[in-house]
């Protein structure tokens, strides 16, 4: 009768409007990822575009490098198969000049001289030296040390100033002394003599 088709009619409509909410439902979901999609598209075509225009550049550098790699394995090639001998160390530590063959040279007593009283102590520490031998022995060296260092200096002070002004070099005359000439006249000052053993 009337009611059954009242409540077929009912529930047609309840059953529609569920099928249009899901569908509604649907249709959003699917807009939403199409408009991710889209805006992923956008990104990858950007990334696309920055990665064609950073091709010329990477491949620039690949050839850059290229070429260094070759550079380098060709030198690496040449020092493997050269036959020269081994640089002497003190070859590489060759003065310029005069002035910075005596420096090299006194640095080098001043040096010498600094051991020689390491192990002066040393000895004495282990009773191997006299108190008194130790004392006589460390005097001279002092006062050979205090003649080192005092024409160590002095040539460093009258290298710089005639590196500033442009002074004649130094230069050792008949005598055995050094001669500083320029301008103020010649300036000897004489070696320090070390006559026979350091000790």
């Amino acid at each position: 009768g009337i009611e059954e088709r009242i409540m077929v009619t009912s529930k047609l409509e309840h059953s529609l409007h569920e099928m249009f909410r899901e569908a509604r439902k649907s249709i959003s979901s699917d807009m939403r990822d199409q408009s991710n999609l889209e805006r992923g598209s956008r990104a990858i075509e950007a990334q696309r575009s920055t990665l064609q225009n950073l091709k010329p550049h990477l491949e620039s550098v690949h050839e850059t490098i290229d070429e260094s790699i070759t550079e380098i394995q060709s030198f690496v090639d040449h020092l493997s198969s050269s036959s020269a001998q081994e640089v002497d160390a003190d070859d590489l530590a060759t003065p310029g000049d005069i002035h910075s063959a005596q420096m090299l040279e006194l640095s080098a007593k001043n040096a010498s001289i600094d051991d020689c009283l390491f192990f002066l102590d040393k000895k004495l520490a282990k009773g191997d030296l006299g108190l008194d031998v130790h004392l006589k022995r460390v005097r001279r060296l002092a006062k050979k040390q205090f003649l080192v260092r005092a024409h160590l200096m002095k040539i460093g002070q009258l290298k710089a100033r005639n590196s500033i002004h442009g002074s004649a070099p130094m230069m050792t005359n008949e005598t055995g002394k050094m001669d500083f000439s320029g301008g103020g006249g010649n300036v000897q000052m004489p070696l320090p003599a070390h006559q026979g053993h350091i000790w």
